[in-house]
């Protein structure tokens, strides 16, 4: 698994690789470049993505629905809502705070006159002044739906909330203030069963409650919160959320993110946590850079790939940035550009140096490697001394054992999808002190184990 600090058991590359437990590790999915362009915001809806591009907001749902002029900006944030319309019919929208107001997105009816399939609805605050003024919504810079109600927190100690399923009526009055003796602003807010989770930089807070009545906060968490809106997720059983000083789980004291606590020296402000729709990996990006944690076997790795922001849509998850917007398919499949050509997906795995001997030199005679593999994919091999960049051996080896069974269609074969157990035994046969071992491989690939032989005499 990936480790940030010399670990000679571990790690020190582990690119485009899923930790899987057991020291066993998968390529990721192969991802399509969904949308092309340069994206600094994403908020999945459903299977639907709203997202900001060239500083206006769009909404991707098999076809672009450009909704200017409506601007988007960096503190975008979004929750949906199932808003009451009339006799029990009930329209699902997504709700979006962009730090100055509140407005939502609808699919509306397509119509010849105007053939856009969804729409931005600017909302003014129902509740009015002695003057007949509505009074300012929220700058809301974090947003959920809990309890048939909208809350939102404007970057203050306060959170706001609307009365009982009724969106655009936000009294002034039905705020819900968290001190505990130092500046803290309240910086993300998540729904978590029977509570609504507020986080602040150095804590977390259950609301409790189902009425405006008998609303309850209770401080659960001291001394560590969240960093932002982005950085707090549920499945609905556990919550995790990224601290300045790391990755945690709700319940649990250590951390998750020991392996990679060098990260979490510098901060990241903009950094996101998300878990994927099975429950399974939990996506962290920090600086820029996307690491996977195994939440039931433990484990990290990491993707190879720069990213702005993570992004779920259905039970598909991914990633967008300065190439566009990309979501990850079959485990099997290469990655896709958007005007349809192909590129395998290339895994990159290297160790941390390794000493057999602690009196001296040792003998490398051979390399054993376990794993599944696919038809047509290929890897390499590698062993290099003492932190060199120069390998002393370099060995090809192929990932699959036969071609497996194919449907012809036409002058092309269509291959049963499905990996092959592969065991190489690759001589190296040279002495050192110290090796790294490094694998490459061009398509899917799972290792399963890597035993290098070595023999040396003792003290």
């Amino acid at each position: 698994m990936l480790s940030l600090r010399y670990n000679p058991g571990a790690m020190r590359i582990a690119l485009n690789l899923f930790p899987l437990g057991d020291n066993r590790m998968e390529t990721r999915p192969g991802a399509r470049q969904l949308i092309t362009g340069n994206i600094n915001r994403a908020i999945g809806w459903g299977n639907r993505i709203a997202y900001e591009k060239y500083g206006y907001l769009f909404v991707q749902d098999a076809i672009e629905t450009n909704l200017r002029p409506r601007t988007a900006n960096l503190q975008m944030c979004g929750a949906t809502f199932q808003s009451l319309i009339k006799y029990g019919d009930r329209e699902e929208r997504l709700y979006i705070g962009s730090g100055k107001d509140i407005f939502y997105l609808r699919r509306r009816t397509n119509t010849t006159e105007n053939p856009t399939l969804y729409e931005s609805v600017t909302i003014t605050n129902e509740v009015k002044d002695a003057d007949n003024n509505p009074y300012q919504l929220p700058q809301t810079r974090a947003i959920a739906s809990w309890r048939n109600r909208l809350w939102a927190g404007d970057g203050t100690h306060t959170v706001y909330h609307t009365e009982h399923d009724k969106p655009h009526l936000w009294d002034p009055l039905n705020a819900i203030e968290f001190q505990s003796g130092t500046q803290n602003d309240v910086t993300a807010l998540c729904p978590f069963g029977d509570s609504l989770i507020v986080a602040t930089p150095s804590s977390l807070w259950a609301v409790t409650g189902d009425s405006k009545y008998n609303f309850q906060r209770d401080k659960i968490v001291n001394g560590n919160g969240a960093v932002n809106q982005r950085c707090i997720t549920t499945d609905g059983q556990r919550l995790y959320y990224l601290d300045r000083n790391g990755v945690f789980e709700l319940g649990q004291d250590e951390p998750l993110s020991g392996a990679i606590e060098d990260l979490f020296r510098a901060p990241d402000n903009d950094a996101e946590l998300m878990l994927d729709p099975m429950g399974v990996f939990l996506y962290l990006l920090y600086d820029r850079h996307i690491y996977v944690y195994n939440t039931l076997k433990g484990g990290w790795g990491q993707l190879d790939v720069e990213a702005k922001g993570l992004i779920k849509a259905g039970d598909r998850m991914g990633w967008y940035g300065k190439t566009g917007l990309w979501l990850m398919g079959s485990r099997y499949a290469p990655d896709v550009l958007h005007d349809g050509s192909q590129q395998a997906v290339r895994s990159h795995l290297r160790t941390w140096p390794v000493q057999p001997n602690p009196y001296g030199m040792t003998s490398l005679n051979r390399s054993y490697i376990s794993m599944l593999g696919v038809y047509q994919n290929t890897g390499s091999y590698s062993v290099y001394e003492d932190d060199e960049d120069t390998a002393i051996v370099s060995e090809p080896f192929d990932l699959y054992r036969k071609e497996p069974d194919f449907l012809q269609i036409g002058s092309h074969k269509l291959y049963k999808e499905k990996p092959q157990r592969v065991y190489d035994e690759i001589p190296v046969n040279t002495a050192n002190e110290q090796f790294e071992h490094e694998l490459v491989t061009e398509g899917y690939f799972q290792l399963i184990s890597f035993e290098p032989s070595y023999t040396h005499q003792g003290s």
